[in-house]
């Protein structure tokens, strides 16, 4: 099953597809479609790695699992970063209130303050897997003790992840909603 940041991030996708998705200063092209089909692309990556989790029956897969999602997570931190670089570069170009042709570039912008959120919680999870790691040894069992111990601040992390990227998908479909996309 798709998280819902696969499934909101999909539909911002899917808008860009119609909106503003290649600008093109005069020396380079910003393609801000190809920026958001690289944060999708891992954070299906990342969905995928960690719905394996639940599968898993030795300390040694969830080594596996967590090696791959902190690689995941810095893939999805350098996606966004060029996210935001070529933003910046269009800024110009992007208009400062929504339009019929494009969201406001600050609608766009808070999507890439949202992700930095997300990646700032996810990390914060990917810390505590990490620390259970070390400290279990090669029993699943104190592993997964370990996990259940923090599971409140994990899942208050995951809580506090999402807010600024729930609050920019919420302008951005009042965007879509406004100029009849959705």
């Amino acid at each position: 099953m798709k998280s819902k940041l696969s499934v909101l991030a999909s539909v911002i996708v899917s808008v860009l597809a119609i909106s503003v998705v290649s600008i093109t200063p005069a020396n380079s092209v910003i393609d801000l479609q190809a920026d958001i089909n690289r944060i999708v692309t891992a954070i299906n990556k990342f969905d995928a790695n960690s719905a394996a989790a639940t599968s898993v029956n030795s300390v040694a897969q969830i080594r596996v699992i967590t090696r791959n999602n902190k690689a995941i997570l810095r893939e999805i931190k350098e996606a966004n970063d060029y996210f935001r670089k070529d933003l910046i570069s269009a800024k110009k170009l992007l208009p400062s209130r929504d339009t019929k042709d494009s969201p406001a570039y600050n609608t766009i912008f808070n999507l890439t303050r949202g992700y930095d959120q997300w990646l700032i919680y996810q990390n914060r999870n990917q810390i505590t897997g990490e620390r259970c790691l070390s400290t279990s040894g090669n029993s699943y069992s104190e592993y997964t003790d370990c996990l259940m111990m923090s599971l409140s601040t994990t899942l208050e992390n995951e809580r506090l992840g999402r807010i600024k990227l729930e609050a920019a998908w919420r302008a951005w479909k009042n965007w879509q909603f406004k100029y009849g996309y959705a």
